[in-house]
């Protein structure tokens, strides 16, 4: 379950959020996703009207990085500005036991929204 659509995160505005719970949705549908990371700005709560929606996407997928960048960006919202990263489910388990020290941060300071 989309844990954005029951829980109260720190993005105030109604619009980003039903918008971003739409586009977990399109992405959980169209692809076998194992998780969703929301990190940066919107989950410290510190982000501004100018600021992107930083996601990590964890999933079954057999595409090139770029081009599963791609795919998943075709389904956001013309309202959203979201900078995902998309990683197979190998790549993410490597890079989380290899200790690379940008994926540790985002897994102790990110929201789990999948």
């Amino acid at each position: 379950m989309c844990k954005i659509c029951s829980e109260d995160y720190s993005i105030s505005s109604n619009d980003i959020k039903e918008s971003l719970k739409t586009f977990i949705h399109a992405v959980a549908n169209e692809f076998e996703i194992e998780k969703i990371i929301l990190f940066g700005s919107y989950a410290r709560g510190d982000y501004h009207e100018n600021s992107d929606i930083d996601l990590i996407i964890v999933g079954n997928f057999e595409e090139r990085f770029f081009d599963r960048i791609g795919n998943i960006l075709e389904l956001v919202p013309n309202n959203l500005n979201i900078e995902p990263l998309v990683y197979t489910n190998e790549e993410f388990d490597k890079m989380s036991e290899n200790g690379n020290p940008f994926l540790l941060t985002v897994i102790s300071e990110g929201l789990n929204l999948l």
